[in-house]
């Protein structure tokens, strides 16, 4: 986002939209300041944008929801690991780090990433390491209403079953 050089008037044609698809808390702890402007329209992952707009999509399920979903055992019985975290930010809203410290108590996490003790780079690389683990930590940055980030879509597109901590209407941390 970068504002500096943005008009300060908006001719009365224009139709001005602000894209936002990460929550508050983060965009304020990079620095990024929005200005007070004449947005006609919001995008982002609220549902209550004008423009409603997601990491993933989600689909109505209806009918028989057995015959909605193939078998994933097989691909379930070749993995060899439970549960990985893959965090970069040790020191955020949500607290990740200390959630995953408190769930080690009872089960084992294999950490990855700024956080971690292991390494897995970005590329293709981790895709393979994290693909022989049944469970990925997928908690947020802020706990926001309706904010779901890619972390726990691409968990799903990965064959990952995603371990979430997502906020719920009275719970949310930070604005909304």
């Amino acid at each position: 986002m970068v504002f500096q050089n943005f008009p300060r008037y908006r001719e009365e044609h224009q139709l001005w939209v602000i894209f936002v698809v990460e929550p508050p808390p983060h965009i304020f702890s990079l620095g990024l300041v929005v200005p007070n402007m004449s947005f006609n329209w919001t995008m982002s992952y609220r549902q209550d944008s004008d423009i409603v707009v997601a990491y993933g999509d989600s689909i109505e399920l209806t009918g028989n929801l057995q015959s909605n979903f193939k078998s994933n055992t097989p691909i379930f019985e070749k993995k060899t690991k439970l549960i990985a975290s893959v965090i970069g930010n040790c020191y955020d809203d949500a607290r990740r780090y200390k959630e995953i410290k408190e769930l080690q108590k009872i089960v084992s996490i294999d950490q990855y990433g700024e956080c971690g003790y292991l390494s897995c780079p970005r590329n293709d690389t981790c895709a393979h390491i994290l693909s022989q683990y049944k469970f990925k930590i997928a908690f947020e940055n802020s706990h926001c209403r309706d904010y779901v980030s890619e972390k726990f879509w691409s968990s799903l597109n990965t064959n990952l079953i995603p371990g979430c901590c997502l906020a719920t209407k009275s719970s949310n941390t930070g604005s909304s």
